[in-house]
């Protein structure tokens, strides 16, 4: 039940975040903000499924929760876009 309620903490940070982002690049309106998101979905997606194949693995072996992996790849898959989008709007 702990896990569920980080889960939708970092959700609402996400979010938060997200807005605030999108307000001060001006959305996606413009090319550069067009250029950022599928560079950093890309890249989040990438590293995403390196994940997944760790866990898959991990799972096979015996290591592993499958539940754990789930949450996991959550966490990354949210908190890597925010992170990654926030480098390339830096960088870009």
């Amino acid at each position: 039940m702990n896990v569920l309620f980080v889960v939708i903490a970092l959700t609402i940070v996400y979010f938060a975040f997200l807005y605030t982002s999108l307000k001060n690049m001006g959305g996606l309106k413009g090319e550069r903000g067009r250029r950022i998101n599928p560079i950093a979905a890309e890249k989040t997606l990438i590293f995403l499924q390196a994940l997944l194949l760790a866990g898959l693995v991990g799972i096979d072996v015996g290591v592993l929760d499958p539940k754990s992996i789930v949450v996991m790849a959550y966490i990354v898959a949210i908190v890597g876009h925010v992170l990654l989008r926030y480098y390339y709007s830096r960088v870009m």
